[in-house]
């Protein structure tokens, strides 16, 4: 259980740790690409057969952060490259060969691609 939410944490970890540091390397990004110390990214459920496709397609979300404290819908998906989650780790991306950058990423696949369709996935 406690794994599940290990990755959210450690994206959240990064973005308030860095936050409060003078040059701080790295920065929680908001939906316009604005430094931010906080943000919420809520992935929705795959609702087969919803009007709108990101729902049906399992690749839509809310997302609110410190100067936005009220959910908003907005109108790409999460595979767009122009939301938070994207704007913030575009900035690990474009120094991943730095050797003074250390990271730990998570995933909770199962390591022979076994996947379920009736079980939650988290991130």
């Amino acid at each position: 259980m406690i794994l599940r939410y290990l990755s959210t944490f450690v994206l959240l970890l990064l973005c308030v740790s860095q936050s409060g540091r003078v040059g701080g390397q790295f920065q929680c990004k908001d939906m316009k690409n604005q430094n931010v110390d906080w943000f919420v990214f809520y992935k929705l459920p795959k609702v087969k057969g919803s009007p709108s496709d990101s729902v049906a397609d399992g690749t839509a979300f809310l997302y609110l952060d410190k100067n936005n404290k009220q959910w908003v819908y907005p109108t790409m998906n999460m595979l767009d490259g122009n939301h938070a989650i994207a704007y913030t780790l575009q900035q690990y991306y474009d120094r991943q060969d730095d050797s003074m950058i250390m990271s730990i990423f998570y995933n909770d696949e199962h390591p022979d691609n076994v996947t379920s369709s009736s079980l939650g996935h988290q991130k």
